[in-house]
């Protein structure tokens, strides 16, 4: 099977490694020429969670220039601020397709209402990850991937068979509502601190902090306490704890965050059901200060 991966951040690396590792061949749609042509010329190398170093084979191209509809599969790992730009190529894809969305947030789930009868399917992944370089990946600690159909065709073979293990879910929803929790409380706390996520654990305060927003979080939406509980959420940053977590990457590299997609959707739901969410809207305020300072913008 061929599978491709639209964008060459962190996770569309990260991913490129676990399909190669099971047999799958890899082309991965870049951004820019430039970072096709490294991964073409130096292939995709990646530090394991172990510390060893690996190197693979991988097919790399402008996104500009592919045709999704060569491939078996495609993964679009590219930032949730990012999947307006994209809206035309799915539109053109197959209805046969399956489209792959591994976003933070919640910002993909209404996307993905925009086409119906396209074969879409959304994953969440718990494993960290930082990009070292255009072509270099580091795999900073693994947790559980999740899988669940957008529509009523379900999770097709090809998909099925790519030896990725996965927990299928039945409803989408809240498996993307479980992953914005884990997202509210891991990444935002974690970008306004500067810390890695380990220290999420052994900094009281942080910890607190913490669990006042899943507790925040759990008043207004009841089911997350069915979904996943705060000592699952503490098992996830000890998973990775020596991880930076994607928000602070890219708090530290000057980019626009996800923080909308993660914490102004929560916010918005939050305000349909009559109800606010103080905490999480002062962090949110706090990280956009500072970001507006650097010159940066919110994207939202």
């Amino acid at each position: 099977m061929r599978f491709g991966i639209i964008g060459g951040g962190s996770i569309g690396l990260l991913l490129a490694y676990i399909l190669k590792e099971n047999g799958t061949n890899v082309e991965i749609m870049t951004r820019t020429a430039q970072q096709a042509k490294v991964l073409r010329k130096e292939g995709l190398h990646v530090v394991s969670i172990e510390g060893e170093k690996k190197s693979y084979d991988v097919g790399a191209i402008p996104l500009e220039n592919a045709d999704w509809n060569v491939y078996d599969g495609v993964f679009i790992t590219v930032k949730s601020y990012d999947l307006s730009q994209l809206s035309s190529y799915v539109a053109k894809a197959s209805k046969k397709l399956p489209i792959i969305f591994t976003q933070n947030g919640l910002s993909h789930f209404t996307f993905a209402q925009q086409f119906p009868d396209h074969f879409l399917i959304a994953m969440t992944i718990e494993h960290g990850a930082i990009r070292k370089s255009l072509h270099t990946v580091e795999h900073k600690g693994e947790g559980s991937i999740r899988i669940a159909s957008f529509t009523k065709k379900g999770i097709p073979d090809s998909v099925k068979q790519l030896g990725i293990s996965f927990q299928e879910e039945k409803n989408p929803w809240e498996m993307l509502l479980r992953k914005v929790t884990l997202n509210a409380c891991i990444n935002l706390v974690t970008a306004l601190l500067k810390m890695p996520n380990g220290a999420l654990l052994e900094n009281a305060s942080a910890n607190r902090l913490m669990k006042q927003l899943y507790e925040e979080l759990e008043a207004v939406f009841p089911e997350i306490k069915r979904l996943l509980t705060f000592t699952e959420v503490e098992a996830l940053c000890e998973k990775t704890s020596r991880n930076t977590s994607s928000m602070l990457q890219d708090v530290m590299a000057n980019r626009p965050t996800e923080v909308d997609a993660i914490a102004g959707e929560l916010v918005r739901l939050a305000k349909e059901k009559g109800k606010s969410l103080p905490t999480l809207q002062t962090l949110v305020l706090l990280l956009e200060a500072e970001q507006m300072e650097k010159g940066v913008t919110t994207n939202d």
